[in-house]
């Protein structure tokens, strides 16, 4: 199941500069800049390349687009590395080659730690948000790096007399927008699977015939239904796109009904199976001859309850089965079709 579009979304190059430079020294402060704003290209597109893989299902590419981000960064690090200071002033670069470090490691190191919990992730929702949580971790290592260059690049302009655009470039905007709708998408994802994980334990539940943790667990997922319904009234919709959110609240919904009026019929039929084999065992076990009449009647009063509520359960399982799969079918035709929609195809 589709969970997060990259490893981080953290990495926004965009020292692509222009303008009108008068001054000797500010040209040469210019190009200073728009030297390290090239390396910035050529990762700027890795990195887009790399999302727009993840987004549109393409693991094998994928994991090429990673390696090679990784091979651009530490080819862009290395350019920078041999570049002089600029008057005596090595801030700048040793920013950059900082940034690019930190960027490195985290794509590298801390992304095999993430694929290694995002394997056993779908085993609770805890790992589920441990795994997000780490995730976040490492975008926010990219992000403080990147603060940290950002106030540098400026103190030089500032220091250079250079007017630098504050708009920013296509590929910029690209990659912003694919960083929000991963943030968007997380959000709902989340609200999802903790619902979808509780219906799990539900079903282990039922399926061992433990009807008191069947209980419990379907008291539990009404209860995150309920919760996850009032999450999403609280979210904004990403470019007025409520698409996974509406596919997420059917979901919900589903659970709701599933919970509330379905799965008390299906545990209450297992229940009174149950009593109703031990009633017939001892029926069976009596000659005919020695039944009394009140047993008799009882018996019959019981098989036509039992029939009764073994139509009432066969309706419940198939209403379940049917919906759940339509909803979950719905669920990542919506998300497929939102990541496709809004995360730019780059290749």
């Amino acid at each position: 199941m589709k969970k997060a579009l990259s490893l981080f979304t953290g990495i926004v190059f965009s020292l692509i500069l222009s303008g009108s430079i008068n001054a000797q020294t500010t040209n040469e402060a210019y190009a200073y800049l728009g030297t390290i704003g090239k390396e910035y290209q050529s990762i700027s597109e890795d990195y887009l390349k790399y999302v727009s893989s993840i987004a549109h299902n393409n693991a094998r590419k994928a994991e090429k687009r990673r390696t090679d981000l990784l091979r651009t960064i530490a080819q862009a690090k290395s350019g920078i590395a041999s570049m002089q200071c600029y008057n005596n002033d090595c801030s700048l670069r040793d920013s950059v080659i900082s940034y690019l470090t930190i960027s490195y490691y985290v794509l590298n190191n801390d992304y095999q730690k993430i694929v290694n919990m995002e394997e056993i992730s779908e085993q609770s929702y805890d790992l589920m948000e441990a795994y997000w949580m780490a995730k976040n971790i490492a975008e926010n290592k990219v992000e403080e790096a990147s603060s940290r260059l950002d106030k540098v690049e400026k103190e030089f302009e500032i220091k250079n007399n250079l007017q630098v655009p504050e708009d920013k470039s296509v590929l910029s905007k690209k990659i912003e927008q694919a960083n929000l709708v991963n943030m968007h998408y997380q959000q709902v994802y989340l609200i999802f699977f903790k619902s979808y994980k509780q219906e799990a334990y539900l079903l282990e539940a039922m399926e061992r015939k433990d009807l008191n943790s069947a209980e419990q667990n379907k008291n539990a997922l009404l209860q995150t239904a309920n919760e996850g319904l009032a999450t999403l009234d609280t979210l904004k919709a990403f470019r007025n796109d409520k698409s996974i959110m509406t596919a997420c609240r059917k979901m919900l919904e589903f659970y709701k009904t599933e919970s509330t009026s379905k799965m008390p019929i299906i545990i209450d039929f297992i229940m009174k199976s149950e009593n109703f084999n031990k009633m017939k065992e001892a029926f069976d076990a009596k000659e005919p001859m020695t039944r009394t009449q009140s047993e008799v009647d009882n018996y019959n009063k019981a098989v036509n309850e039992i029939n009764t509520l073994s139509r009432n359960y066969n309706s419940g399982v198939n209403y379940i089965n049917q919906n759940r799969n339509t909803c979950i079918n719905n669920w990542q035709t919506q998300v497929d079709s939102y990541l496709k929609r809004y995360v730019p195809k780059y290749d």
